[in-house]
Order: C-alpha cells, then sequence, then structure tokens
C-alpha cells in the first residue's frame, strides 16, 4: 500500500508541482482539492497520513483546519506566502508540523519529506511488522506459515468452506485465541467485515455440526471455544 497524501492548494499548477513530487519520488496516492467548501468531507474520505496545506484557498483562510486535520491523525505541512511571524506562530500553535514559506524552494521541500518518509512508515511496513512480531512471539516454525499461506483446509465434513473460512478457523484451531487485529491485516478487511465473516462462520460451524464456536473476549482476541466440552 501507498502513502496516502492530500495537496490542499487552488493554484493549479503548483498542485501538479506537489503531486508530481510525492507520485514520482515517493510513490505517494495523492488526492488534491483546491477549496475549503470540500475539504473535511474529502479528507474523511481519503483519511491521508500526509497534507500539504496552502493557507488562503480561493479568498477563504484555512488556518482554522489545522486542528481538525490534526486531530483525525495527519502530518501537517503548511505551504504559504503568509509568512509573518504572528501567522507562523498561529500555525505551529494549532498544531501543525512544518511551516514552508512561498515562493518554496523544491530542494528545501524535499529535504523535508525525505525526513517524514524516513521516520514514517507506510501502512504496508506497520502491518508487515505486525504480522512479523507476532509470528516472532508465537515462535511460528516455517511449516506453519507456509500453512497458513495455503490456507490449509480446517477437515471440517460436509459443508464448503471459503478460502477465508478455512484461514480464520486453521489459525484458530491452531492458537486457540488470536488477536482480531492479526486476521483483519491478512485478510485485508476492515473490523466491520470481520465481524460478518465471523457471524457466518458461527452459523456453518452449527450447520456443520462442528462442537466448536468462535466468540471475542474483552480484550479484542478472538477465542475458539468448545461448546460441547463446556456441558461435559
Amino acid at each position: 500500500m501507498h502513502v496516502k497524501a492530500l495537496v490542499v492548494e487552488d493554484c493549479v499548477e503548483f498542485a501538479n508541482i506537489l503531486k508530481n513530487l510525492l507520485i514520482n519520488d515517493y510513490n505517494a496516492q495523492v488526492s488534491w482539492v483546491g477549496s475549503t467548501g470540500v475539504l473535511k468531507s474529502v479528507f474523511r474520505k481519503v483519511r491521508p497520513t500526509l497534507v500539504l496545506l496552502d493557507l488562503m484557498l480561493q479568498s477563504q483562510f484555512a488556518i482554522d483546519y489545522i486542528p481538525k486535520l490534526k486531530r483525525l491523525g495527519s502530518t501537517v505541512i503548511v505551504i504559504s506566502a503568509f509568512n509573518d511571524n504572528a501567522i507562523v506562530n498561529k500555525v505551529y500553535t494549532l498544531g501543525a508540523d512544518i511551516f514552508v514559506s512561498k515562493p518554496t524552494n523544491l530542494g528545501y521541500l524535499r529535504n523535508i519529506l525525505r525526513k517524514y518518509f524516513n521516520t514514517h512508515k507506510t501502512e504496508e511496513a506497520v502491518l508487515r511488522d505486525f504480522r512479523n512480531n507476532y509470528i516472532a512471539s508465537y515462535k511460528l516454525p516455517n511449516y506453519v506459515l507456509e500453512w497458513l499461506d495455503m490456507f490449509k483446509s480446517s477437515k471440517l465434513r460436509g459443508y464448503v468452506f471459503t478460502n477465508r473460512d478455512r484461514f480464520v478457523l486453521g489459525v484458530l484451531y491452531q492458537y486457540k485465541r488470536v488477536p482480531k487485529e492479526f486476521l483483519m491485516n491478512e485478510l485485508g478487511i476492515s473490523e466491520g467485515n470481520l465481524r460478518v465473516l465471523l457471524f457466518r462462520l458461527r452459523r456453518k460451524l452449527l450447520k456443520s455440526k462442528s462442537p466448536y464456536s468462535i466468540w471475542a473476549d474483552h480484550y479484542g482476541n478472538l477465542v475458539l471455544i468448545n461448546r460441547v466440552s463446556q456441558f461435559t
């Protein structure tokens, strides 16, 4: 997955320069907004990790958007011609990470972006580290990793299970208790879709007359339980 960046700039020519810089140098996934009217809705849709923000958008001052963007988790680099001390101090007070003056020295901006991309992991890298740490903590041997990658069958007879079903069941059969984040990352699905998948799996397990079912504990772990052993 690529870093998601949002360019907030009403000058089309300069916006294209910023977009090309992010795409060509860092292979970022870039969106562009040229007015404050749609900024909030676009931000919530894109959920960027990096925002390049101009302070003046079509005669509207965008400085008040800085704390809103920060609350939603983005790094904010302000690029503006309004560079007097009072404005710069307010920009930093509101939570902006970096202020860059216009006209912009692209070499200087490149150095800033290089530092950002060197210190902020991409979503793909975060997920990869999560998986590696999980594997290391459970000391999974190579044959188990190969087995997981192949979505090995759960050996339940008389019912058709999808690859995702078999993967979830296989991991739970092996370890009994697994963080939901691990399955979300491995399957590439949201928490809501994981809930739907688990609900469907519970019904499939019941129809296949398996003694097992799946539940979630208070810590966000998914737990495989044996319904029969609880009553014997």
